[in-house]
């Protein structure tokens, strides 16, 4: 998760248990914190450049190595330093990544400077598959959730309601139990920051994010007078949670990547369980302390790993 907004949810857990961190720690955390942000502003600005019609975009770096615009690192972006952006660029942004939807319903993974879209993570000349990251549909969802609870303006979902329906319908699911599935990677990939990986079978991470999206945008159904519109939505989420549990693994204490060959723990799709509110409080409980008794193996200079060492997409972890 974005930095600055882990920070944000650490400073609500705390006031809502009434409690505070040690003196010393309270302090160098606000110092941190105040460096964090101060930077995180300085890069994120940095990283502007005008688009088409004189959209702002912001790419994912400052060193205009990327060139595009991103879905999902602008979600980041704005879940973790809003204040970095005016109202009419968290708009008007949103509006240009949702124009280059597909006819079909697939979201951009990106949308370059000039407007055009593209779909799928990887060089444009090597595209990683067809239909890009299954994770695109629910973050333009959360995107437009993210303006409006930031802004009140509830003018871009009406403008864009029904084509964000059709881009949740254009994510591929399992039949039998609603969560994101991939039955070949050349079709779709994962969740984009794990796109170099080939996963196929049930997404415990992209099963996630699909389950925040439902409820947001039934949220957004439900705030426009459309509770009809809403409930069918609400009821996806709720299978989406019951059937999470096939990739809990109980002697681990943590969720699996993916079903099939993909069963590997994984640190990134536990965390994100924890942290949107799907894992259950034995859940969350089970996976804090499996990354404490693991922290060798899961963080390396700062980076949190896919997996813990020892453990390889595709293959059983080492003993």
């Amino acid at each position: 998760m974005a930095p600055g907004a882990g920070a944000k949810r650490l400073r609500a857990v705390l006031a809502a248990t009434n409690k505070q961190l040690p003196p010393e720690l309270a302090k160098k955390f606000d110092a941190a914190e105040k460096w964090l942000r101060e930077q995180a502003k300085r890069v994120l600005r940095g990283s502007s450049r005008a688009g088409k019609d004189g959209v702002r975009i912001f790419t994912p770096d400052a060193t205009g190595g990327y060139g595009a615009f991103w879905v999902r690192d602008w979600s980041y972006m704005i879940e973790g330093c809003p204040e970095a952006f005016t109202r009419d660029e968290i708009r008007d942004g949103y509006l240009f990544l949702a124009a280059a939807q597909r006819e079909d319903g697939c979201m951009p993974d990106r949308v370059r400077a000039d407007g055009k879209g593209v779909y799928s993570p990887g060089p444009e000349t090597n595209q990683f598959s067809k239909n890009g990251s299954v994770d695109q549909s629910p973050f333009m969802v959360i995107l437009c959730h993210q303006y409006w609870k930031l802004h009140g303006d509830l003018d871009p979902f009406r403008r864009t309601a029904d084509a964000l329906e059709k881009a949740m319908r254009f994510t591929p699911r399992n039949p039998a139990n609603g969560l994101v599935t991939i039955s070949d990677a050349t079709l779709f990939r994962p969740y984009s920051f794990l796109d170099t990986v080939p996963l196929v079978g049930d997404q415990q991470f992209d099963s996630v994010l699909f389950w925040d999206a439902c409820l947001k945008l039934a949220d957004l159904f439900a705030a426009t007078g459309q509770p009809d519109r809403a409930a069918p939505w609400r009821g996806e989420a709720d299978r989406v949670r019951k059937s999470l549990a096939s990739f809990w693994d109980d002697k681990l204490g943590v969720f699996v990547a993916a079903s099939d060959k993909w069963r590997q723990p994984s640190v990134w799709g536990s965390l994100f369980a924890v942290y949107a509110g799907i894992a259950t409080p034995e859940q969350s409980d089970r996976i804090t302390r499996w990354c404490l008794d693991n922290f060798h193996l899961i963080v390396h200079r700062g980076q949190v790993r896919h997996l813990p060492k020892g453990a390889f997409w595709g293959r059983p972890a080492t003993e």
